[in-house]
């Protein structure tokens, strides 16, 4: 049996860092990614994102996480290709969506996978038309 895939989208890992409310839902996961019964997907546009929200606060501790993002069982996507480009694209066009949010959305559909997030506001649309499969943390 094939893993279930996961991309993890920078709220996702915001709420796990911060021990927010949901995180254990993501430990769970990377539990399941430690022994390969998921694949846990992050694009580097994601991490970015969690890295200037803290970086904002604390640049050594933004350093710090960024360091604890790359020793967690993500698969980090570091380069935006032309596919996944186009699949980005389609949903900046299409949907009320950042940049780095329709990454992780083109990602999302481009490995079959769920997009693990906290953000309702933002994904509750794409959801109701069913473009995409997602796992809330809360």
């Amino acid at each position: 049996m094939a893993a279930e895939r996961f991309v993890v989208d920078a709220c996702a890992l915001i709420a796990y860092l911060n021990g927010e409310s949901g995180a254990d839902v993501f430990d769970e996961l990377l539990q399941l990614a430690r022994t390969g019964v998921a694949e846990l997907y992050v694009a580097s546009v994601n991490i970015y994102e969690v890295y200037y929200d803290c970086l904002r606060r604390d640049e050594q501790t933004a350093r710090q996480l960024v360091d604890d993002v790359y020793q967690l069982p993500l698969m980090v996507i570091e380069t935006i290709d032309r596919t996944l480009m186009q699949a980005a694209g389609s949903f900046k066009a299409n949907y009320r969506v950042s940049l780095a949010d329709s990454v992780a959305l083109g990602l999302t559909r481009q490995l079959s996978a769920r997009l693990v997030s906290t953000d309702h506001h933002e994904f509750d649309p794409i959801e109701l038309v069913g473009t995409v499969q997602f796992k809330w943390l809360r």
